[in-house]
């Protein structure tokens, strides 16, 4: 039987090739080091690695890291990313790609998106001229990482985009983004830091930006249980993504506003607020709003106790995450159902929904509340056992 060659990851061989070129080495350079560790890796070999034409191997791959600083993780999570990606298209046009990538982010087709911004980072890196470009297009592609719980390789991403000077119009998005990652990776204190940063450089007319930076101030504030400031700051985050005319920004705030109201267990409040979040992100067909107001007013339902309409809402939210290959939905969803489940008795469902939501956990590398008593209990001797 013919052995099956190993199909090459594009995106990997990407991020090597700019890592390369970022340190500053040649092709004949990373051979000579290469073989300095003990491996050496021929610079006609590098080139078909960089070029996705052959795959590196493990071992090569290991190298490579290795002496480009870079943590396998990242590897990993930058392939798993290419995997969710559709099929990537031929349009050579920057700026008709993103368009059509951010299109198709709003409405929830993650594989479409992702695919166009490949095909993005593809084509403005082989033009010098695009460099502006490129970096933006590197910014949208972490930005998205981070949506899909991929913070460690979007803060890389970042990183990596910081250390090459990019143009000053990214910085505040650059900083806002990190910021979130830090956030979301359990360091308040330096998200903080970065939104700090990301306020030096923002213009008085940038309303959107500015709404950008209140509106992740106001995420880390609620999970620090800030309350009234994170209020004050929604409000104000609402009023600027207004102004900008950028409804999608709007939409993403009314679901952090719901969020608050169910951190205060305020269950009037809170399903309100979730209802108008699903309501607005419904009528701008908003598909990925709708599905973080849903979680919202599936955890209203939970703390009101009331817990058959948050089945009915999650069972449909997993069948959109299923259909839109969306990890982070599919995890949210069998975290609240078995919640859900749980409240109702219902036993054997409830530890089939925990099964999933710890199968699904592995695909999201955040310190989120539900990521973290998923941890506890894997922690524990007996209930860790189970699960694994």
């Amino acid at each position: 039987m013919p052995r099956l060659a190993i199909p090459p990851s594009r995106a990997v061989a990407d991020l090597l090739a700019a890592r390369r070129k970022a340190l500053g080495l040649t092709l004949r350079d990373v051979e000579k080091q290469t073989g300095e560790l003990g491996r050496v890796i021929p610079f006609t070999t590098l080139a078909k690695i960089e070029g996705g034409v052959v795959d590196p191997g493990i071992h090569r791959l290991t190298a490579l890291l290795r002496l480009y600083n870079l943590p396998f993780q990242t590897a990993g999570d930058l392939a798993q990313v290419e995997a969710q990606a559709g099929v990537v298209p031929r349009e050579r046009d920057p700026a008709k790609l993103r368009a059509r990538g951010e299109a198709a982010w709003q409405e929830g087709k993650t594989g479409e998106a992702l695919a166009c911004l490949l095909a993005l980072r593809r084509v403005t890196a082989e033009i010098p001229a695009l460099t502006p470009v490129h970096q933006e297009s590197v910014l949208a592609f972490a930005v998205i990482a981070g949506k899909l719980g991929k913070h460690h390789l979007s803060r890389l991403m970042l990183d990596e985009l910081l250390l090459q000077r990019p143009d000053r119009a990214l910085l505040v998005g650059i900083m806002v983004q990190q910021a979130s990652s830090w956030n979301a990776l359990g360091a308040p204190d330096s998200a903080l830091a970065y939104l700090g940063g990301a306020e030096t450089h923002l213009r008085r007319d940038s309303h959107r930006e500015r709404g950008w930076i209140l509106h992740q101030r106001a995420s880390i504030q609620i999970g620090l249980q800030e309350f009234a400031s994170a209020a004050s700051n929604l409000a104000k985050a609402r009023r600027a993504f207004r102004t900008a005319g950028r409804p999608y920004d709007e939409g993403l705030t009314l679901c952090a506003i719901a969020r608050l109201y169910v951190e205060q267990q305020d269950v009037t409040k809170a399903l309100r607020a979730a209802r108008r979040a699903r309501e607005f992100a419904s009528r701008h067909r908003f598909d990925r709003v709708r599905m973080l107001a849903t979680i919202q007013l599936a955890r209203a339902y939970l703390v009101g106790q009331v817990s058959e309409p948050a089945l009915v809402i999650l069972r449909a939210m997993l069948s959109e995450s299923v259909a839109a290959d969306d990890n982070v939905g599919r995890f949210h969803a069998h975290f609240y159902l078995w919640k859900a489940y749980a409240a109702l008795g219902a036993r054997s469902r409830a530890e089939l929904e925990l099964r999933e939501a710890v199968f699904y956990l592995r695909s999201v590398d955040e310190a989120s509340q539900e990521a973290i008593e998923l941890w506890g209990l894997l922690g524990s001797s007996k209930t860790g056992r189970t699960l694994r």
